[in-house]
């Protein structure tokens, strides 16, 4: 029995020990007693647990403000934590030195300050403000760019801080991402130039798919071969059945080669496609899939029926100058010579072997009754062109007299590209007319002038002297 309870029994109820009700009665007291102990050791317990875990949640959370701020002011990225039960930004070094902030503020700033300083980096820093403002009631992450007045792109994630549903702040992670729209905008200047220079060679790329047999050709293709938009895609037999018979196993064997050994692929061949006839020239290699993805023949397609037309053409031209009957050479604009024919090596006494090393002391020596081979020259560039008899002091070319053409060639922006010499020796035929004027004028016997030109001169002085009796009256 509880001692405090056997005091008071015997303080009040002494010599009456045996009485049954009073012992039932202590006995319940005791009891009570008991619980209420009990009770009062199980609360102090209680209290003592609810302290400790306290006192260990309140470390716990400081030692979490303290890893939060560890990370937070250590972290790579440059990180804004806005809280908006303190009006409060807090802001780490990175982003101090991304925005290039002082941190004077200890990396705290207020909304209003931070508002202010805002048009110090950004060119539409009110539209940026409006934006903030709008977002305040939105509880979902978002993301974004700005661009900087110093021409820098910042790239943003935003982050929600709930409380029991409530919005408290944000949390923004800034990443500077310039070189990545350097290097965007670099890959779409490249893949513009790309595309013009593919449409400035009538080229483009063009894929097959090993497994499914099917052609792709791209938006340059179509736009060059005037092709309808459903035809980006094509049967590799259906493109096959545009090269003519004659050609057609020749590209076939070229195409097989390059997927089964994976060899080069550079054929060129015949196309008739939508009525036309083209010359293309068929360019590619094999690349092997990765994963699911197939094997697949890349290149380019390239019409090449105008390099062709034009390089018959400059066969036929060359053709034409090699076989004429005229002394020929073709010189670029600082007279260097490209081509000669046969002709001109005979009329100038040079082998073919040694024309280009041996012609222009031959042409410097060249002279007419008035102008220097310079000033022909001269004349030339500024007059495009010159024909005259010209004589040469070289004494391989002495008594020889050349009909020669000289000409300039211009370009589409007028300037000279090509000079075009044409030589013809016309010594016989100046000795023939010599000859003949000789013969009409002259005594064959005596060498004197004979009755033919007496009449003449006569005639021509007698017309002389009417002229000057009438012009006298």
């Amino acid at each position: 029995m509880n001692k405090q309870l056997q005091l008071l029994v015997q303080s009040y109820f002494a010599g009456q020990n045996n009485d049954p009700n009073l012992t039932a009665f202590l006995l319940d007291v005791d009891d009570l007693f008991a619980d209420m102990e009990a009770r009062v050791a199980l609360l102090e317990r209680s209290v003592d647990l609810a302290s400790d875990a306290i006192s260990e949640r309140t470390e716990s959370v400081s030692n979490q403000a303290e890893l939060f701020d560890a990370i937070f002011n250590s972290s790579p990225d440059a990180l804004l934590l806005i809280d908006f039960d303190r009006d409060a930004i807090l802001f780490n070094p990175a982003f101090g030195l991304l925005w290039e902030w002082q941190a004077e503020t200890g990396g705290e700033i207020s909304h209003q300050e931070f508002f202010q300083r805002l048009p110090e980096f950004l060119d539409n820093a009110e539209n940026f403000i409006e934006f903030l403002k709008r977002s305040l009631v939105n509880t979902d992450e978002f993301a974004g760019e700005l661009l900087l007045k110093d021409g820098r792109w910042l790239h943003y994630d935003v982050v929600p801080r709930l409380e029991s549903g409530r919005l408290v702040g944000r949390l923004w992670t800034f990443k500077d991402i310039t070189e990545q729209k350097q290097a965007e905008k670099a890959l779409s200047i490249y893949q513009h130039d790309l595309r013009l220079a593919h449409e400035l060679a009538h080229m483009g790329p063009w894929s097959l798919d090993i497994n499914s047999g099917q052609v792709l050709l791209s938006e340059e293709l179509i736009e060059l071969f005037q092709l309808p938009k459903n035809k980006q895609s094509w049967p590799l037999r259906a493109y096959l059945a545009c090269i003519p018979e004659r050609d057609r196993s020749r590209v076939e064997k070229n195409i097989n080669r390059s997927i089964q050994f994976a060899q080069s692929l550079n054929v060129e061949h015949p196309l008739r496609l939508s009525g036309n006839e083209y010359y293309v020239l068929l360019r590619g290699g094999l690349q092997i899939g990765a994963g699911d993805e197939p094997d697949r023949l890349l290149g380019v397609l390239q019409d090449i029926s105008d390099i062709r037309a034009s390089e018959h053409r400059m066969r036929v031209s060359s053709q034409f100058f090699r076989s004429s009957m005229q002394g020929n050479i073709l010189m670029d604009r600082r007279r260097h010579i490209l081509e000669f024919n046969e002709v001109v090596c005979r009329i100038f006494q040079l082998s073919q072997d040694e024309f280009i090393e041996r012609i222009d002391e031959r042409l410097y020596s060249a002279w007419t009754n008035d102008m220097s081979i310079n000033d022909i020259w001269r004349y030339v560039v500024e007059h495009d062109r010159w024909a005259g008899e010209v004589f040469f002091s070289a004494p391989e070319l002495a008594g020889r007299t050349l009909w020669l053409s000289l000409e300039a060639v211009r370009d589409d922006t007028g300037k000279i590209a090509n000079f075009i010499a044409i030589f013809n020796d016309i010594t016989e035929s100046k000795r023939a007319q010599e000859q003949l004027h000789q013969m009409a004028y002259f005594d064959s016997q005596t060498g004197l002038p004979n009755r033919f030109q007496c009449e003449q001169f006569l005639s021509q002085n007698s017309r002389h002297q009417r002229s000057s009796v009438i012009h006298l009256c």
